[in-house]
């Protein structure tokens, strides 16, 4: 703290009031007491002065420290006798009575003010105090087929949430309760963040499996036939498409009955080499994998 003159000051806690209420009791010392820690050399200069005090009371401290807690707006040391250009610290804590109950979304900001014998403000600082949102615990998702696609839903404990959505790439898809999502072929996981209008926050996740496309070709290294199995059989019939990777050859198609999950393809007559087979279901790519051809 930096003093301008030499002199007695008057140390201050003052809460600005929100521009927006109408509350007239100061709502941080009607929620919280704030204790004010001074170090020795300004502790000695508030006894140089009289030890004289409007409200604060003392409190204990660590031993570096002397300790006021200010109850009110009105709390203040007074007669602190400081010399010109001296520069200290000071502590602030602010302590929540028991019987406050945070939102997550107050806000309060107060100053620390020095003034001098004649009233007038010679420094301080500022001081903004922002609740931190109250953590609910791990959100629960269910997901619900619903033809081609997902459905995901937060169960959460009531109709007052807001709800924001994310993908694995951490991109926002949807802001409701639930949110309609396409399977991919490799497992993709799905994020929620819920706020509550009483400032409560929580998160969850789900990570969904394929349940249709490849799930394996064999053998590792195939010499005449290709094997392969699907995560579940299909409903409808599908074809295989097996191209070349490295050159520009003819590729294959091989037919895949509905309901069937294990096929094999006849590749006898393609040239060793790395190929890529895709399932494809009414002219749309649901998977894709590699095979080495000896």
């Amino acid at each position: 703290m930096k003093k301008s003159t030499t002199g007695k000051y008057s140390l201050e806690l003052r809460e600005r009031q929100p521009a927006f209420s109408s509350i007239t009791q100061p709502r941080l010392f009607s929620a919280a007491t704030v204790d004010v820690s001074l170090s020795q050399p300004i502790y000695e200069a508030w006894e140089r002065g009289g030890s004289k005090v409007i409200g604060a009371r003392p409190s204990s401290s660590p031993q570096k420290y002397h300790t006021f807690t200010f109850l009110s707006n009105s709390d203040m040391l007074q007669d602190i006798s400081l010399e010109e250009r001296e520069f200290e610290k000071i502590k602030v804590k602010v302590n929540f009575k028991s019987s406050y109950n945070p939102t997550g979304f107050n806000s309060y900001t107060f100053d620390l003010i020095q003034r001098d014998e004649n009233g007038n403000i010679i420094g301080g600082e500022a001081f903004i105090l922002r609740e931190a949102p109250i953590a609910l615990p791990p959100i629960e998702i269910v997901q619900e087929s619903i033809g081609s696609e997902t459905k995901l839903t937060a169960v959460l404990p009531d109709s007052n949430y807001t709800c924001e959505w994310y993908n694995h790439n951490g991109m926002e898809i949807g802001n409701g309760h639930s949110v309609n999502v396409t399977p991919t072929p490799h497992s993709t996981t799905y994020s929620v963040v819920a706020f509550s209008n009483s400032g409560e926050k929580g998160k969850g996740s789900i990570t969904l499996t394929p349940e249709t496309g490849i799930r394996s070709t064999y053998p590792p290294l195939v010499e005449s036939t290709l094997g392969v199995e699907l995560y579940s059989p299909l409903s409808t019939e599908s074809e295989l498409i097996i191209t070349p990777v490295e050159s520009l050859s003819a590729p294959i198609t091989h037919l895949i009955s509905a309901d069937t999950a294990k096929t094999e393809v006849a590749v006898e007559t393609l040239s060793p080499g790395l190929y890529a087979v895709t399932l494809v279901v009414g002219k749309k790519t649901i998977d894709t994998k590699k095979f080495y051809k000896k």
